[in-house]
Parts: C-alpha cells; structure tokens; sequence
C-alpha cells in the first residue's frame, strides 16, 4: 500500500503501520488470480491484482486502494479472478491490460458497497465505475465529519483539513446516514 500512496502528498495516512491496518479495517476487497486461499494468512500478495481496504463509517468507507507493482506480481498474475473467470474473455492478455481488468470491477463493486473521499483523477475513475456524489452538506449534517474542519464548494466538493493540510475532495459512493 506504500507504494500506492508513494506520490501522494503526505504518503499512506489512513494507518499507522501494517499493524493497525490489519486490526482496524473492516473489510479487504482483493481481485485476486485465481481462488482466493480461505484463511487469509495463505494469502500470496504477489497473486493479488489490486486490493481495496474498508472501515466501518456510516457504512463501508474506503480509506486505501491499491494494485500490484512488484515484479514478481507481474511475472506470476496469470488470467483468472478470485471466481475462477477468465478476466480476458479467452483472449490472451498482458498484465497490464489484466490488472486494468481487475482495478474496473473492483471500482464498480465499491461504489455499489460503499463509499469514499476522492480527488483528483480518482474523482473521475470512481464516476466512470458508477460513483454517485454525496452532498457534502449531507455528510456534515449526519456527523462523519465531527469534530472536522470542512468548507462545503460547489459541485458536490469540499476542503477538509488532512495531515495539517487543506485537499478538495469529493464523496462518492453508497453511503448510510
């Protein structure tokens, strides 16, 4: 996941460490090559394609995304999802086509299980995989952001105070007030 957030500034905020990330999110979405293991401790990382991590918050809320860099990844994804279906349709795919395959469904399924906090070019990659706006109005009056300093823009857009820092962002998703 550091790798993900390797160009974003102020890094992977939403976890102190591994540690807390595997005690305090609720929910790992992983597209995975083939059958996922069922005890997630036989997990090979290098089999995963692009992973999502949740934490309970007025719903699902996805707090960290991110696909596979690593070159081993690279060498042993092969063309199958985490249901045994050929990713590629029978057609023999690179593992970049692969990968953008994989990162396609596992946008569609978070914005219809639940939502986040976007900006950026993941803004418009979360639209396209079907991401409703949430009226940040809304998120106030309901108490997600208690305690928060936010400034409501328009279109659906705020600023909100992260890492000492102010970032417009945008709710998408399926969330419950």
């Amino acid at each position: 996941m550091n790798a993900a957030y390797e160009f974003v500034p102020g890094g992977f905020l939403s976890f102190d460490n591994e540690m807390d990330m595997a005690d305090n999110s609720a929910k790992w979405y992983l597209v995975y090559d083939g059958v996922a293991p069922e005890d997630q401790r036989d997990i090979d990382f290098d089999k995963v394609y692009c992973a999502v991590m949740m934490k309970e918050k007025f719903g699902l809320k996805m707090v960290a995304l991110g696909k596979n860099r690593t070159q081993s990844g690279k060498e042993q994804l092969g063309t199958h999802d985490e249901d045994g279906k050929d990713i590629g349709g029978g057609r023999k795919l690179d593992f970049k086509t692969r990968q953008q395959a994989a990162l396609r469904k596992m946008y569609a399924w978070c914005m219809k299980n639940g939502w986040g906090e976007f900006s950026g070019a993941c803004d418009k990659i979360m639209r396209r995989a079907g991401g409703k706006v949430i009226d940040p109005q809304k998120l106030i009056d309901a108490g997600v952001f208690a305690g928060k300093q936010v400034k409501v823009l328009d279109g659906g857009y705020y600023e909100r105070l992260i890492g000492g820092q102010m970032h417009k962002k945008i709710a998408l998703g399926s969330v419950e007030l």
